[in-house]
């Protein structure tokens, strides 16, 4: 492999991480795009998760986000804006997570998500 050819790859693997998705799930979508192919959301064989199950995966990740990082993290236009705030609803409502309010040193208001800690 040419040193070009790792520039490229480290490229691709820094954008992947920027949109929380694999090399070959990029790959498969520009491969689909040169073959006129329709896009999927879901690759074969890759199960698919749910807006809640991302939401929880990055929570328990990082820990307490914004609302802001959160949608950014979980990639939330993959679900939809409706999908995402119903599933950050469904878990404040069956007690896994809290939004708090928190003032910022700049005076305004910002949600934080909070992971609860789960029942034994």
């Amino acid at each position: 492999m040419s040193g070009a050819d790792r520039r490229i790859l480290q490229r691709v693997d820094r954008v992947c991480a920027e949109i929380q998705t694999t090399r070959a799930e990029v790959l498969c979508a520009l491969v689909r795009a040169l073959v006129g192919e329709p896009q999927s959301n879901q690759m074969p064989g890759v199960p698919h998760l749910s807006a809640q199950d991302c939401i929880l995966r990055e929570l328990h990740r990082s820990g307490s986000l914004t609302v802001r990082e959160l949608k950014t993290r979980t990639t939330y236009r993959r679900h939809g804006i409706v999908a995402f705030d119903r599933a950050l609803n469904e878990l404040c409502v069956a007690g896994r997570l809290r939004v708090a309010e928190e003032l910022t040193g700049s005076g305004h208001m910002r949600r934080v998500v909070i992971l609860l800690r789960e029942p034994d």
